[in-house]
């Protein structure tokens, strides 16, 4: 009889609703791991880098604003507190690229990936500042050709790669890119430096419309 009960409390206990994010998943070192959730995964995707502990000093960034504590403190504050921030946003939208097409995937990386020169662009270009949207443009440019292309050099040559090898569909696509790029750009210079007007006004209005029309072909 005592057996018999214990098969039947066995088997009871084996039909109980278990609830799957309660149990922890054993990892391949034998640590268990829980179930992975939306907070779970938040605090993962803050505190997953070194570089998360400068958000700290984005309040301080804020106040130093405020209270107007100087432009040096102000810039210095709030450069610290871009970095875990533009760290945050390339590892969401890298995420979030995972679980769309290549197409759809590499628009959201081009698009959010580079949301912080693009803030600063804005900003800059309302301020006045045309000459430092310039060399943020082509020090953009020139990182990505020469000193990314570079560190994945270094990085495959410290892996044990003898040869290293890249795409030759890629190179000629992102040749083809920064050809229109620099075309885009090219032509409204070309054009105030060329084309003189008798009113300066009209000069500029037709400058200006050049340069939005080359910024709207880029965007498409």
């Amino acid at each position: 009889m005592a057996t018999q009960a214990k098969a039947i409390a066995i088997k009871s206990v084996r039909n109980l609703p278990i609830d799957s994010e309660s149990l922890p998943l054993k990892g391949g070192d034998g640590t268990a791991h829980h179930q992975p959730n939306d907070l779970r995964a938040f605090w993962d995707l803050v505190a997953g880098s070194p570089v998360s502990w400068l958000l700290l000093v984005t309040p301080f960034a804020i106040w130093s604003y405020l209270a107007q504590w100087g432009a040096v403190w102000v810039f210095t504050l709030n450069f610290l507190a871009m970095m875990p921030l533009a760290n945050i946003l390339g590892e969401a939208t890298e995420n979030l690229a995972e679980h769309t097409g290549d197409t759809i995937g590499g628009l959201v990386n081009a698009s959010f990936g580079n949301a912080v020169e693009i803030i600063i662009a804005i900003f800059a270009l309302k301020a006045g500042e045309i000459e430092l949207v310039q060399s943020s443009l082509i020090g953009s440019m020139l990182s990505n050709l020469l000193l990314v292309l570079g560190m994945c050099f270094i990085s495959g040559h410290l892996g044990g790669a003898k040869e290293s090898t890249f795409s030759g569909v890629g190179a000629s696509i992102n040749m083809s890119l920064l050809f229109v790029a620099s075309f885009a750009m090219l032509v409204p210079s070309y054009y105030a430096q060329s084309v003189s007007h008798a009113d300066e006004g009209d000069h500029s209005i037709a400058v200006l419309g050049l340069s939005r029309m080359s910024a709207i072909f880029l965007v498409l």
